[in-house]
């Protein structure tokens, strides 16, 4: 599915064209998104979210992605900070950062711009899930310490 996402054909895929790029980030969130899914019952999760994952979806968000691909990736930047912020915490840190380059290049609030839309519906819904909200505090304040100190912990 990563592959896919990335634009490469999938290895176990038994068709000869690659899985459509849209496709393949539904099928991302699908997964993502499991309730059943935990990196304690799926160990390489983890590893796959921050080798695979996230690099593909932080390179297509900052490829100007047209807004069909834009509402798909911001979902599964929303389920990764909501779900997995413990498992990916320097990832989500990516992502917040991408968050707040998209308010700014948005500009006014007024305009109706889906540019702006789609990063405040994903922080509207990461607010609503307390773990994830005790999760982004405590990846601020392991920033801070971090710019504190000058060192990493």
């Amino acid at each position: 599915v990563v592959r896919g996402v990335g634009g490469s054909p999938g290895k176990r895929l038994s068709t000869e064209a690659p899985l459509p790029v849209l496709l393949a980030l539904e099928l991302l969130e699908s997964v993502l998104a499991g309730q059943q899914l935990s990196t304690f019952t799926m160990p390489d999760l983890t590893v796959a979210l921050r080798d695979a994952v996230c690099p593909v979806i932080v390179r297509r968000l900052r490829g100007s992605p047209d807004f069909v691909e834009a509402v798909r990736l911001y979902r599964i930047v929303g389920v990764l900070i909501g779900r997995w912020s413990r498992e990916v915490p320097d990832e989500c840190e990516v992502f917040l950062s991408i968050l707040v380059e998209a308010f700014e290049a948005a500009g006014d609030v007024a305009s109706g711009d889906w540019r702006l839309a789609l990063p405040i519906e994903v922080v509207q819904e990461t607010v609503r899930h307390p773990e994830a909200v005790d999760a982004l505090l405590d990846l601020e304040s392991r920033t801070r310490t971090v710019t504190i100190n000058g060192v990493l912990e």
